[in-house]
Protein backbone atom coordinates (compact mmCIF):
# COMPACT_ATOMS: atom_id res chain seq x y z
CA UNK A 1 0.00 0.00 0.00
CA UNK A 2 2.90 2.41 0.68
CA UNK A 3 3.84 2.73 -2.98
CA UNK A 4 0.37 3.71 -4.22
CA UNK A 5 0.11 6.95 -6.13
CA UNK A 6 -1.92 9.57 -4.33
CA UNK A 7 -4.64 11.82 -5.69
CA UNK A 8 -4.64 15.56 -5.33
CA UNK A 9 -7.65 15.40 -3.02
CA UNK A 10 -6.03 12.83 -0.71
CA UNK A 11 -2.76 14.76 -0.58
CA UNK A 12 -4.49 18.07 0.05
CA UNK A 13 -6.45 16.49 2.92
CA UNK A 14 -3.19 15.19 4.43
CA UNK A 15 -1.57 18.63 4.14
CA UNK A 16 -4.60 20.46 5.56
CA UNK A 17 -4.68 18.11 8.56
CA UNK A 18 -0.93 18.39 9.14
CA UNK A 19 -0.77 22.19 9.05
CA UNK A 20 -4.32 23.30 9.82
CA UNK A 21 -4.37 25.62 6.84
CA UNK A 22 -6.71 25.93 3.92
CA UNK A 23 -5.14 25.72 0.51
CA UNK A 24 -5.37 28.62 -1.95
CA UNK A 25 -8.33 28.36 -4.35
CA UNK A 26 -6.06 27.82 -7.35
CA UNK A 27 -5.13 24.42 -5.92
CA UNK A 28 -8.51 23.41 -4.54
CA UNK A 29 -10.19 24.10 -7.88
CA UNK A 30 -8.04 21.52 -9.65
CA UNK A 31 -9.43 18.01 -10.20
CA UNK A 32 -9.18 16.26 -6.79
CA UNK A 33 -9.25 12.84 -8.48
CA UNK A 34 -6.15 13.55 -10.55
CA UNK A 35 -2.83 12.10 -9.44
CA UNK A 36 -0.49 14.60 -7.78
CA UNK A 37 2.87 15.45 -9.32
CA UNK A 38 6.04 15.68 -7.25
CA UNK A 39 6.64 19.37 -8.01
CA UNK A 40 3.08 20.38 -7.18
CA UNK A 41 3.27 18.41 -3.92
CA UNK A 42 6.38 20.31 -2.87
CA UNK A 43 4.91 23.68 -3.85
CA UNK A 44 1.63 23.16 -1.96
CA UNK A 45 3.42 21.70 1.03
CA UNK A 46 5.83 24.62 1.43
CA UNK A 47 3.02 27.15 1.04
CA UNK A 48 0.83 25.37 3.60
CA UNK A 49 3.69 25.11 6.09
CA UNK A 50 4.54 28.78 5.51
CA UNK A 51 8.04 27.84 4.38
CA UNK A 52 8.02 29.59 1.03
CA UNK A 53 11.41 30.49 -0.31
CA UNK A 54 12.56 34.06 -0.66
CA UNK A 55 12.01 35.16 -4.24
CA UNK A 56 14.99 34.81 -6.52
CA UNK A 57 16.56 31.92 -4.62
CA UNK A 58 19.47 30.50 -6.56
CA UNK A 59 21.41 27.59 -5.14
CA UNK A 60 23.28 24.72 -6.70
CA UNK A 61 21.55 21.44 -6.46
CA UNK A 62 21.89 18.17 -8.32
CA UNK A 63 18.60 18.02 -10.22
CA UNK A 64 19.34 18.14 -13.93
CA UNK A 65 15.63 18.10 -14.81
CA UNK A 66 14.66 21.30 -12.93
CA UNK A 67 16.06 24.29 -14.84
CA UNK A 68 16.67 27.48 -12.85
CA UNK A 69 14.28 29.40 -15.15
CA UNK A 70 11.40 27.04 -14.32
CA UNK A 71 8.43 28.31 -12.29
CA UNK A 72 8.89 25.36 -9.92
CA UNK A 73 12.63 25.92 -9.38
CA UNK A 74 12.30 28.12 -6.23
CA UNK A 75 10.09 25.56 -4.50
CA UNK A 76 12.24 22.57 -5.40
CA UNK A 77 15.47 24.41 -4.57
CA UNK A 78 14.17 25.62 -1.22
CA UNK A 79 12.82 22.20 -0.24
CA UNK A 80 16.16 20.67 -1.19
CA UNK A 81 18.04 23.32 0.81
CA UNK A 82 15.82 22.57 3.83
CA UNK A 83 16.51 18.83 3.40
CA UNK A 84 12.82 18.08 2.88
CA UNK A 85 13.28 16.37 -0.48
CA UNK A 86 15.88 14.25 -2.18
CA UNK A 87 16.20 13.31 -5.79
CA UNK A 88 17.06 10.09 -7.49
CA UNK A 89 20.51 8.55 -7.84
CA UNK A 90 20.63 9.57 -11.50
CA UNK A 91 20.65 13.27 -10.49
CA UNK A 92 17.01 13.98 -11.32
CA UNK A 93 14.00 15.02 -9.27
CA UNK A 94 11.33 13.96 -11.79
CA UNK A 95 9.08 16.91 -10.98
CA UNK A 96 6.21 15.82 -13.19
CA UNK A 97 6.13 12.20 -12.09
CA UNK A 98 3.34 11.33 -9.70
CA UNK A 99 4.11 11.17 -6.00
CA UNK A 100 3.31 8.11 -3.94
CA UNK A 101 1.46 8.02 -0.65
CA UNK A 102 4.69 6.97 1.12
CA UNK A 103 6.68 9.83 -0.45
CA UNK A 104 3.95 12.31 0.49
CA UNK A 105 3.89 11.11 4.09
CA UNK A 106 7.68 11.35 4.26
CA UNK A 107 7.90 14.91 2.98
CA UNK A 108 5.03 16.01 5.24
CA UNK A 109 6.90 14.60 8.26
CA UNK A 110 10.18 16.20 7.17
CA UNK A 111 8.38 19.53 6.67
CA UNK A 112 6.80 19.37 10.14
CA UNK A 113 10.21 18.59 11.61
CA UNK A 114 11.96 21.39 9.70
CA UNK A 115 9.23 23.90 10.59
CA UNK A 116 9.57 23.03 14.27
CA UNK A 117 13.37 23.36 14.15
CA UNK A 118 13.16 26.73 12.41
CA UNK A 119 10.66 28.04 14.98
CA UNK A 120 12.81 26.95 17.93
CA UNK A 121 15.90 28.60 16.44
CA UNK A 122 14.28 32.05 16.46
Amino acid sequence: MGSEEITRGEAYNMITKAFGTLLPARYVQRDPRALLGRAEAVEVLLMSANLQSPSGIIIRFPFSDVPSISRIYPFIAHAFKLDIIMGYRDGTFRPFSTITRAEMAKIIMKTIEKRYLLKTQR
